[in-house]
């Protein structure tokens, strides 16, 4: 799939915000010479915004759930 393509299959706004992702190396299997994600590749997940031990639990819990990396 393309990077248009990942990105509408996750709802992703910005195209530029999967770019860094793949950059970051947070979407595995990525071909950057041929701009290939495969169909597999699953959402990163990226929330940063977790304080507190619970919600940091929290955060961990839910992203395993939903099958984030």
């Amino acid at each position: 799939m393309t990077i248009d393509e990942y990105a509408q299959k996750y709802s992703v706004k910005k195209k530029e915000t999967v770019i860094k992702w793949i950059l970051d190396g947070l979407v595995p299997g990525v071909d950057l010479a041929t701009n290939y994600i495969p169909d597999s590749a699953r959402q990163p997940y990226t929330n940063a915004r977790a304080k507190s031990a619970d919600s940091i639990y929290y955060s961990i819990v839910k992203a395993t759930k939903n099958l984030y990396h």
